[in-house]
């Protein structure tokens, strides 16, 4: 059982004890020191909220410094007072609040007093730290899982990601390093064939481009064509056609490429020597823009 001395008599009673059984006089109550250090918590909160925010550097600024100094100080200084006058008390109340697990007050309260340099204060912050570090762990791991969830399977980087994040966090756990390792390596397989596909497009681009400039440089640029009529078909037929006003081109083909050229084929009504009106269908080949040959409708079959 702990016992200490009545400041009255001298007697030894126990701590617990409200009063002394000997002279009757009152101890003065544990939670009392609780409250001075609660008490010394807030009036450091309060002080933060009223100087710790981010203020221009003005003379007022600086007088608002000094005073968070001074107080800061005197913080110091009860603190000091506290751990000369109480020490058995302050590593009572810090084993209080780590019996009642609630190590982040403990990790708080150990951490205002380890300037003292105190072995069993410092002993104790460790304790309390490293439960603090345990507890953030649980969270971020629970976090982590919870995000996992919500990814895709065949989000194989983003899943690489998270896991490597719990690999780091648990390094002890193989699940976590074998659902890496799986991801990794269907992240990489995805890049390969990423690139065999780019390479194949990027292939297929460079021939096209090579093959269109050995069409250009044989007839020329791909023919014009303006509301689906070939500018070079409609002038030739104005050349050669026995009424060129009565032409009507009616529809034209896509442009191909034959061995004489720029290839099109083109629906038309127009008067014959008779002045009557008559449909025709003709191919038309086609270099610089220009018709340089007319052929039937079955020279070519597309």
């Amino acid at each position: 059982m702990a016992l200490t001395k009545c400041k009255e008599c001298g007697e030894e009673i126990s701590k617990k004890a409200t009063s002394c059984p000997n002279c009757g006089a009152p101890l003065p109550k544990k939670i009392s020191f609780l409250v001075a250090i609660a008490g010394l918590i807030f009036l450091s909160w309060v002080v933060t909220q009223i100087f710790g925010g981010e203020t221009r550097p003005t003379a007022s600024t600086a007088a608002g410094d000094a005073q968070l100094a001074d107080l800061q100080r005197q913080l110091r200084t009860q603190d000091q007072k506290s751990i000369e006058s109480d020490r058995s008390g302050v590593l009572q109340s810090i084993r209080d609040l780590l019996e009642l697990k609630d190590y982040r007050a403990a990790s708080s309260l150990a951490d205002r007093f380890a300037f003292s340099g105190d072995e069993e204060i410092l002993d104790l912050q460790f304790i309390a730290q490293s439960k603090v570090n345990e507890i953030i762990k649980r969270e971020k791991t629970i976090a982590l899982l919870a995000r996992l969830k919500l990814i895709p399977v065949a989000n194989f980087s983003e899943n690489a990601k998270l896991y490597g994040e719990l690999v780091a966090l648990n390094p002890k756990e193989s699940i976590y390093q074998e659902r890496q390792q799986f991801y990794d390596n269907k992240t990489q397989e995805a890049a390969a064939e990423a690139g065999r596909k780019q390479a194949v497009i990027d292939e297929t681009i460079a021939a096209m481009r090579a093959l269109n400039a050995e069409r250009v440089a044989l007839a020329g640029p791909v023919p014009e064509a303006y509301g689906g009529v070939y500018f070079a078909v409609e002038l030739h037929l104005s050349k050669v056609a026995n009424d060129p006003e009565s032409i009507n081109i009616t529809r034209c083909s896509d442009t191909y490429f034959k061995e004489e050229g720029w290839v099109v084929g083109c629906d038309y009504r127009g008067k014959n020597g008779f002045g009557a009106i008559v449909k025709n269908s003709n191919w038309f080949v086609i270099r610089n823009n220009r018709v340089i040959a007319m052929k039937e409708a079955s020279a070519y079959e597309l």
